[in-house]
């Protein structure tokens, strides 16, 4: 059983790991449905961003201090996915194209099937 909440064991790691795949999932149902438009996720990895600053006090200044000093500039995680953007093996072709953080073709899980692809779209319609 996949548990699609998040309900069990809860934590801000799975969570954001399973709104990732989710997303994956979702886009390759959509790939298949409209094969002549290109569909691609990136996972850019912590990327310094003006995430955070909404944040109460507390939590915004770590982050902000981590976005400093160990989070890719956004610049930098443009020059990295731009190229995989601009492929024309994945234009349009039915599948959707997944890459990481410095731009390389990411393989789907053997959790990524055709049921837990159908399940997700059907828990999201």
């Amino acid at each position: 059983d996949i548990d699609f909440e998040v309900s069990s064991k809860f934590s801000l790691k799975k969570a954001a790991d399973a709104a990732g795949f989710y997303t994956d999932l979702a886009f390759d149902h959509l790939s298949r449905q409209h094969p002549k438009v290109t569909f691609i996720h990136a996972s850019p990895g912590f990327v310094s961003t003006n995430w955070g600053t909404d944040m109460p006090m507390a939590l915004r200044l770590p982050i902000r201090a981590l976005q400093a000093t160990v989070a890719k500039a956004s610049s930098d995680c443009a020059e990295f996915l731009f190229p995989s953007l601009t492929q024309p093996d994945q234009r349009g072709n039915g599948k959707v194209h997944l890459i990481g953080e410095y731009g390389q073709d990411v393989t789907t899980t053997t959790l990524h099937t055709d049921e837990a692809v159908a399940f997700v779209w059907q828990e999201t319609e």
